[in-house]
Order: structure tokens, then sequence, then C-alpha cells
């Protein structure tokens, strides 16, 4: 079994996940000390908070449709670029109500969670651009295309830090809270087009309501999950700047960054488990899945173990 296992596709694209996750995310770590030398305590508190809630918010209005794909691709294996565009245009439509209705928020208060009315729109601007991403690294992760799902995860990263330092440092020297914002959304709205418009090209449904309900008999139930999994990750954050107020969250969400090394092992692994463990499900091959799986929690218990 072992044996088995050091030649599939699960260890080969495990290596190179981390590999390259450990270069994305490096980059990200290396960037958080330039981060809170060029900002005070209070925007860096600012802006870990609208980070938390572009990943709230990223689930919400993409309807967490991006989980569909794995199930879509085995299921609407020859038709899969139709069913991707199909849900782009449901996507879009989710993208519109929460504009509308942010916007009609705004009309009866003045502010949301520190928040005015432009940097919330940056911040669903920035939480589709996310979606948009994690949505076809979806479909590299499902068919293994590990090195492709690396580029575009290099992309985006590397548009949204040059881009928020550029505006940190120049126009918006004078508001830096602004300038990461805006450079954040700009920078991701770039890679954010970029696969819109390929996504869009490629499939030729707009709308198909047997895809509709397919993907939202998927994804909305796991709404709750994953918005769990990141209130577990981020609520710490934005708890703390509303009730401390930004300083103290500034300060918590530097130290906090250091998680990021075990985060980035589990992500890289977990993105080689998910179309490896779809892959044995189609074909029925159940006891590999459970013989696989005992070994893969007893790694990860060993790796937290020792990381702790």
């Amino acid at each position: 079994m072992l044996n088995q296992l050091k030649e599939s596709k699960l260890i080969k694209s495990s290596f190179w996940y981390i590999i390259g996750n450990f270069f994305v995310k490096g980059i990200s770590f290396i960037t958080v000390p330039l981060f809170v030398r060029i900002t005070t305590q209070s925007e860096y508190g600012l802006i870990n908070n609208y980070t938390s809630f572009v990943s709230i918010f990223s689930i919400l209005v993409g309807l967490s449709l991006n989980a569909s794909v794995n199930n879509a691709s085995f299921d609407f294996k020859k038709d899969i670029s139709n069913f991707m565009s199909s849900i782009l245009s449901l996507a879009t439509l989710s993208l519109i109500f929460f504009l509308f209705f942010g916007n009609f928020y705004f009309l009866i208060f003045d502010n949301f969670f520190d928040m005015n009315q432009l940097i919330f729109n940056l911040m669903i601007i920035q939480s589709f651009s996310t979606f948009l991403v994690t949505f076809l690294q979806a479909l590299y992760t499902i068919n293994f295309q590990h090195f492709k799902f690396l580029k575009i995860s290099l992309l985006s990263t590397a548009l949204n830090i040059c881009a928020s330092v550029l505006l940190m440092q120049t126009v918006f020297s004078y508001d830096k809270y602004l300038g990461r914002v805006l450079g954040g959304a700009v920078g991701l709205l770039i890679c954010g087009v970029f696969i819109y418009l390929s996504i869009a090209i490629k499939g030729k449904e707009r709308f198909n309501i047997t895809y509709w309900k397919y993907a939202l008999r998927i994804s909305l139930p796991l709404i709750p999950h994953s918005l769990a999994s990141i209130m577990l990750a981020q609520f710490d954050r934005i708890m703390i700047n509303f009730s401390l107020g930004s300083n103290e969250a500034g300060i918590y969400s530097y130290i906090s960054n250091i998680a990021i090394i075990l985060n980035v092992v589990w992500i890289s692994i977990n993105n080689s488990w998910v179309p490896w463990f779809y892959e044995q499900m189609s074909k029925k091959k159940y006891l590999n899945i459970k013989k696989v799986s005992s070994l893969y929690s007893l790694f990860f218990t060993i790796i937290s173990m020792s990381f702790m």
C-alpha cells in the first residue's frame, strides 16, 4: 500500500503544492514586517479587520459555488466549460445583489465595522475577485494541474502586494489604510477580470437552470461550514478590533501571522487530497480511501504536535 502511495498523484502533487504554497505564502509572510513598518498600529489593525471581512464575504458573495466544481468535474466531465460559465453568471447575480443592498445599507447607516461606503464597495469587489481565483483554482485542483494552480496563486498574491505597496508609498502616503485596501482590490481585480473573461469565453452557457440547481444544492449547505472555518481563523481579530480598538488588533494580527506556516502545510496537502479522494470515490475504491485517510490523519497529527 505504501509503495503504491509513493508512486501516486497524491504524493507527487502534495510535494509541489507544499513547495509552491510555501513560496507563495512566504511572500506574504516576508512582507508582514514591511507593512508593519510603513503603517501605524491603528492602520495595521484596520487593514487586518478589512482582510478578515474579505475572507468572509468571498464566501457569501460567491455563494461558495467553487465547492460544486469538484463534483461537476465528474458529473459533467465533457461539459465542464459550459458548467463553469453558467455558474459564473449565477455568481455575477449574487455580486449585483450584494452591491445593491450593501449601498442601500449606507443610506441608513454611515459605518459598517469601521468601513465607510467606499471601503465597503472595494471589499465586495475584492471578495468577488477572490472567489474568481478560488473558482478557477478548484478546477485546476480536481484535475491535478498543480502548476497552473500555483501560477495563478503567485500572480494574484504578487499583484495584491505590489499594487498595495506602490499606492501606500506614493498616491496614498497620507492614508496607508486606503492605499492598502485599494491596492489589494485593484490587484485582485486585474487577475479576476482575466479569469472572468477566460471562463466566459471558453464556455457557451450563460443561464442554465439545471447547472444552477445542481451547484446550489452542493454549495449552499457548505456556506455555514466555510464561514465557521473563516470565523475560527479571523473572528478573533474582528472582535479585538471591535472591543479594544485597532491598535490592539494590529499587535495581535502581527503575532498571529506566525500560524501561517502550519496552515500552508495543511492547505498544500488538502489540495492534493481532494482530487485524489474524488477520483477514488468515482472508482468506488473505498478501502483505499480508508487506509490512506488513516495515514493522512496520523501524519498531520504528528506535524501539528511537532509544530506546537
